[in-house]
């Protein structure tokens, strides 16, 4: 919808903050604020209406006028955005001497300039919508007949996650020209004059996203001028060449989201501690210098391997960790966690290691959210599942991936009780069986990957699609007693079998068995085997067909069986 009606979804909010007394203005500018924030309500619907309508059945007329009002609507944010940069800049500094009275007067002075232009702009712009909604009247908009949706066009949808994120692409420039550039038979030069043209007439003043990625810029990209889009929301530099962030990126106040993973920083400026806006975070700078993160209170989503104890709102974090896995390290990294009450998604990356998994203890004593929802701990060993996971503490817990050194039957149970958990990952250090009782345990879990030696019985995991099993190469034929029969919605089975001290014969055996197990279930499901451990297998004790016949001989097998068995 916002694709149709332009910036009117977020601008009527806007207009309804202006209204509010922290921005002092006259009487005649709140009139007409209000003025047109009805009216724009009343336009917002009739473009609704017109959405609604297939495009070659629109009249000109009516193309025209929708046309003039998303621009319309782009230019009215455009200077509601920057009366609301320039009126939040100015704050008085906390000064004792005579200056501060001079800036108090000084910055008093330029709020009635700034709250005059608004108001000019207010009288311009009800201007402009009083003749729309005149043209409104007179092509009787609102006399169309819904039709049927327009759909989209589906290449729209694949260059971007969500069409209600596109912003003014409604007004193609040299389209024709542009669409057959093959970039690939440009020289250099030629290409940076074809850039030069094609951007010469724009000035970017409310450049809202700047996605500079992937860019392979000789000698470094120089971002000097950074500081001057000031109504920056997102900065994404991942995988550029970029040495420095100029610390003029502190001007940047309305910034949300800021990613430079996987460049060539190695710090940040101290000013990035005033982008107080800024929600998402994507770093993985290996020289921590990072004081002022600490001073980002709106930060909600991090990435990155540092510590983050001050940063209470975070709601999600990942940490890839390069520091020594030493027992002083990782509970200096959980006890930086305790305060994060808000945390909903955790997810941690150690090196893997060269002989044994680390052991990490520390989260017993942890207190995690209610509200959390993803906890990955990867290449270390927890000496056992935390008591906090169940569903009294994490009843909304929905991603569970760890390690752990031991496991008791009772920890599988409250498992199973779990009502939103739908990924689970876990392997144990011991071995461990564990028979999947019925009566609808494990609710919602859609994929399972462990080790543990598991049966299914009738009603147990319901909602099951795909399931990785780690095996051992054995004459036990487990895969007729696993029970894989009993899951209903079963669409992909992985095994991982580790052929250890098992010979060629034994581990061939296995495959068949459970190839034929997972063929035989209604639902079809693709079975992949994967095979480990094969440098550590055992020789066959026959390799010739000779010695496989003596064996069956005595057993009393039929010859020709036996020829057909081992061809």
């Amino acid at each position: 919808m916002e694709f149709t009606t332009g910036a009117l979804g977020t601008l009527l909010p806007k207009l309804g903050k202006l209204l509010k007394e922290e921005y002092d203005l006259q009487k005649s500018v709140k009139e007409g604020i209000i003025f047109l924030k009805t009216e724009l309500e009343s336009i917002q619907a009739a473009l609704e209406k017109v959405s609604k309508v297939q495009l070659d059945q629109l009249d000109k007329q009516i193309k025209i006028w929708a046309r003039d009002v998303r621009e319309l609507s782009y230019d009215i944010e455009d200077n509601i955005d920057t009366f609301m940069l320039h009126i939040n800049d100015i704050e008085p500094n906390k000064k004792y001497n005579f200056t501060w009275l001079i800036d108090k007067c000084q910055k008093s002075l330029s709020k009635v300039k700034i709250r005059h232009k608004i108001a000019n702009d207010i009288k311009d712009i009800k201007r402009q919508v009083m003749e729309v909604m005149e043209r409104h009247k007179r092509y009787m908009i609102d006399d169309i007949a819904t039709k049927l949706p327009t759909t989209i066009d589906p290449r729209i949808l694949t260059l971007y996650e969500k069409v209600t994120k596109l912003v003014g692409i409604d007004k193609a420039i040299n389209k024709d020209r542009y669409m057959v550039l093959d970039v690939s038979t440009l020289s250099e030069r030629h290409m940076i004059d074809e850039l030069r043209e094609y951007l010469g007439n724009r000035s970017f003043r409310v450049l809202r996203v700047l996605a500079l990625e992937r860019c392979n810029v000789t000698g470094g990209c120089c971002l000097k001028h950074l500081g001057k889009l000031l109504h920056l929301r997102y900065l994404g530099l991942r995988y550029t060449r970029v040495a420095e962030i100029p610390s003029e990126i502190g001007d940047l106040v309305h910034l949300q989201v800021l990613d430079v993973l996987d460049t060539w920083l190695v710090t940040l400026p101290v000013t990035i501690g005033n982008l107080r806006r800024l929600m998402r975070l994507y770093i993985n700078i290996r020289r921590r210098a990072l004081t002022s993160v600490g001073s980002l209170t709106s930060l909600q989503d991090l990435s990155l391997g540092t510590r983050c104890g001050k940063l209470t709102d975070l709601r999600r974090i990942k940490i890839n960790w390069s520091k020594k896995t030493d027992e002083g390290s990782l509970e200096a990294l959980v006890e930086s966690l305790r305060i994060l009450h808000k945390l909903q998604n955790l997810e941690i990356w150690f090196p893997i290691p060269l002989v044994e998994y680390p052991v990490m203890s520390g989260w017993e004593g942890w207190e995690p959210a209610r509200q959390l929802r993803q906890f990955c701990i990867h290449n270390v060993d927890l000496p056992r599942l935390p008591a906090w996971v169940n569903s009294m503490c994490v009843p909304h817990l929905s991603h569970l991936d760890l390690r752990v050194v031991g496991m008791e039957t009772r920890d599988l149970d409250v498992l199973a009780m779990m009502p939103a958990l739908c990924f689970l990952r876990i392997d144990v250090k011991e071995r461990f069986s564990w028979t999947v009782g019925g009566g609808g345990s494990f609710p919602n879990l859609r994929y399972c990957d462990t080790n543990i030696e598991l049966t299914f019985l009738q009603g147990a995991m319901p909602m099951l699609l795909d399931v990785v099993l780690i095996v051992r190469g054995s004459r036990d034929d487990p895969a007729n007693n696993v029970g894989l029969g009993n899951l209903p919605l079963l669409k992909k089975v992985l095994i991982l079998l580790n052929c250890e001290g098992e010979t060629a014969k034994q581990v061939e055996e296995v495959v068949v068995a459970w190839e034929h197990t997972v063929h035989a279930h209604p639902n079809r499901p693709v079975i992949s085997v994967h095979r480990f451990g094969e440098f550590l297998m055992k020789k066959d004790d026959g390799d010739d067909e000779e010695e496989i016949l003596a064996t069956y001989e005595v057993d009393g097998s039929d010859h020709e069986e036996v020829l057909e068995q081992v061809q």
